[in-house]
């Protein structure tokens, strides 16, 4: 299957992967984080757990709050 990214993701993807990663992050991670934040590619087990919908907390605040 082919991916399709806008020219400048793609570049900004090519030179993240190029740069050394930073002191906190070891080769696989700085790779990871650049597929993920500059490309959006993620592996298809993490879809459900990414599109789940998400509670605001001032929601979840307040039904906590009646619930008492």
């Amino acid at each position: 299957m082919s991916h399709y990214i806008p020219r400048e993701a793609y570049e900004r993807l090519v030179a993240a992967l190029q740069s050394s990663p930073s002191g906190m992050l070891d080769a696989r991670s700085h790779i990871v984080v650049a597929l993920g934040e500059i490309a959006d590619i993620w592996p298809d087990d993490i879809k459900e757990e990414c599109e789940a919908p998400i509670i605001p907390r001032a929601n979840l605040k307040l039904s906590t709050a009646r619930e008492l």
